[in-house]
């Protein structure tokens, strides 16, 4: 049984590097392509190393492709990621819409692209500081 920061026994248990945040509103343009074909998608949650996503319908067989997104900062300044490489790590389709899990292959791009995926997942963390769920 794994213990939480203060020593407690606890049976949750993270499996990911770095913990999943919520994506809002912020979040627009969201498209994946995969083989030759666009998809557009509705953004779950997001860190600097991948995004979970949501779509009616599913996607082809694969396991990779891209995906592009742009976010919209508390200031107003837009980010916009083009064409991100990604493996397809996680699937769960159903008759009503599927959700997938993408892992971000950054091992090739650009410093700047890594800078803005860190920025994003700044801007998402201080949102989730201000209690945006009202919890």
């Amino acid at each position: 049984m794994a213990k939480d920061s203060q020593g407690n026994r606890s049976s949750f248990r993270e499996k990911r590097e770095l913990p999943r945040l919520l994506c809002t509103p912020a979040f627009s343009s969201s498209l994946v392509y995969v083989e030759g074909k666009e998809f557009d998608v509705s953004s779950i949650n997001f860190n600097r190393n991948g995004l979970g996503i949501f779509m009616n319908g599913r996607l082809p067989d694969a396991a990779s492709g891209t995906v592009s997104f742009q976010f919209e900062t508390a200031d107003g300044q837009q980010i916009r990621i083009t064409d991100l490489p990604f493996l397809l790590v996680y699937a769960n389709e159903t008759e009503v819409g599927s959700q997938y899990g993408l892992k971000f292959e950054t091992g090739e791009v650009m410093e700047d692209v890594l800078q803005a995926l860190r920025e994003i997942e700044s801007g998402l963390s201080l949102q989730a500081a201000d209690n945006r769920y009202d919890l």
